[in-house]
């Protein structure tokens, strides 16, 4: 839904990107695109048959004219048999959330999880919202955080109804609003874990009360009652990633014992590292000196709760990884080498990855995509080839933890590492795409009547990893380990345990 992982990337040819994934500044960039709105918003107003055509006819024109993945997962005919049949029923005047939910399953045939539709920001900024953030596991929904007044809500029961209606039935309602990479499953459940209040409040209902039944874990059935609530915290999107951020998203530590160093990095975004007061070159060279002059066997890296960020830091990490030159990327596909006539809409004047100068001529490599183009490798330096870090290469055993909410360039990184064979993967799939995603400069389109805005990558960036069997999902760990609900709450990290536990049974046999 709104501003969950999404990217952003300010560049200039032969320079590395800084690719942004903050919530925050998307939304500061699109309120430059929305014009001025009228101080008395009316939530209930009608757009006319002719207005929703109009901004539907430009939803569709973006997507088959700038996306370059857009049948990557979703055959062409598809596409348009879903648009005329939705184009045949729009008929009658809408309000914004109702044109919202007409068009949000039209945009998940990308199947992309970096292009999303946006309410306003009129609508952003009202209403009243469910005061409680969920867990999903195994198909089942928990409570996991209280932020209402009602302090007798038992967190971690698993919540069975919500106003009568169960939650299989609201969970089977929203996730096909959802976009994903490829057939990713577990990224809709992660967006719906940092965003379920705003989810139910536009799709279900926004009731002034919420009747909950729960079942608590000695089967016991629980009723009970929590009112919405308007805390603002509650209407922001993505919230649960940025308190889990802390103030020290890259942490060091090491195990004598066991030979064995973890490298927890909670973000390759700039900001994030930066407001941490950390330098993620500084952290990355003062990291693997200490692994070279400890003699550190074992390599743990953490990137459970990373979802991307700065490209630049996810080669630089792979580079102390990786003894060879190597390609960071396969190719970036574009899907013009023309100027797009729709920017007056957006938040750009001119796109340069589509100037002739930087495209290849149409070509095999990108014959699957209906006329894409070769982005040429001297628009991004890191289309030529790689070379590793010499002096600090670690050659030791490396083991990666992934999970749900390991997206973006954190999906690529992993991709990367499973293409050559350098890591264990330990924890849960990732969310984002195993054989690359759809990012790198973003176009903001804000419609000219409703003020949906839609946001559509540009690049199609392939990366895919040799002999796995999963290309439509994200990276499927070797080790596969879901905590349960009760290891959350109480801290209980089995997945870290269950890493260590491996490389002590190594060590006794090396022994």
């Amino acid at each position: 839904m709104i501003h969950t992982k999404l990217s952003k990337v300010i560049i200039l040819p032969k320079q590395w990107l800084t690719i942004i994934l903050s919530s925050w500044t998307l939304l500061w960039m699109a309120s430059g695109v929305v014009k001025a709105q009228n101080s008395s918003y009316d939530i209930d107003h009608k757009y006319t048959v002719q207005e929703l055509k109009e901004d539907f006819n430009l939803v569709r024109r973006v997507l088959k004219e700038a996306h370059p993945g857009l049948f990557w997962y979703t055959s062409p005919q598809m596409f348009e048999q879903k648009f005329d049949s939705a184009y045949a029923r729009l008929n009658q005047s809408m309000t914004e959330a109702e044109f919202y939910r007409f068009l949000s399953p039209l945009i998940t045939l990308a199947n992309c999880g970096h292009t999303v539709l946006d309410p306003s920001l009129d609508y952003q900024d009202q209403g009243k919202r469910f005061p409680i953030d969920l867990k999903f596991i195994k198909g089942k929904a928990y409570l996991l955080y209280n932020y209402s007044t009602n302090k007798a809500l038992k967190m971690g029961v698993e919540l069975l109804e919500i106003n009568g209606q169960s939650m299989k039935k609201i969970v089977d309602q929203l996730l096909p609003m959802i976009g994903s990479d490829g057939e990713n499953e577990i990224f809709k459940y992660s967006t719906l874990e940092e965003d379920f209040q705003n989810y139910y409040e536009i799709f279900i209902g926004k009731p002034d009360t919420f009747a909950l039944k729960c079942r608590d874990t000695a089967g016991e059935i629980l009723h009970m009652k929590v009112a919405a609530s308007d805390d603002p915290l509650l209407r922001q999107y993505h919230k649960r990633s940025g308190l889990e951020m802390r103030t020290n998203p890259l942490q060091y530590t090491e195990i004598d014992s066991l030979q064995t160093a973890v490298m927890t990095i909670n973000s390759f975004y700039p900001n994030d590292i930066k407001q941490g007061g950390q330098r993620f070159g500084r952290y990355l060279r003062r990291s693997f000196k200490k692994i070279h002059k400890h003699e550190i066997k074992n390599l743990i890296i953490d990137l459970r709760v990373n979802a991307g960020g700065e490209m630049l830091y996810a080669n630089d990490l792979f580079s102390y990884l990786y003894n060879e030159p190597y390609m960071f990327l396969d190719r970036i596909e574009v899907a013009t080498n023309k100027p797009l006539d729709f920017l007056k809409y957006t938040n750009w004047d001119k796109i340069d990855v589509h100037d002739n100068k930087y495209v290849d001529a149409q070509d095999s490599l990108a014959k699957e995509e209906v006329g894409n183009f070769t982005v040429k490798t001297n628009f991004y330096d890191f289309l030529e080839v790689q070379f590793p870090r010499r002096k600090r290469v670690f050659e030791g055993k490396v083991y990666i933890l992934i999970g749900r909410k390991s997206y973006s360039a954190t999906c690529l990184f992993s991709s990367l590492m499973y293409a050559n064979e350098r890591a264990t993967f330990i924890g849960e799939e990732t969310g984002g795409g195993a054989q690359g995603l759809n990012g790198g400069t973003f176009l903001d389109v804000t419609l000219p009547h409703t003020y949906l805005t839609l946001v559509v990558p540009l690049e199609k960036w392939v990366r895919i990893p040799q002999n796995y069997p999963h290309l439509k999902r994200g990276i499927i760990p070797q080790v596969k380990i879901t905590p349960t609900i009760q290891d959350l709450i109480q801290g209980n990290d089995i997945v870290m345990k269950e890493t260590l536990k491996r490389i002590a049974q190594r060590k006794l046999k090396q022994d």
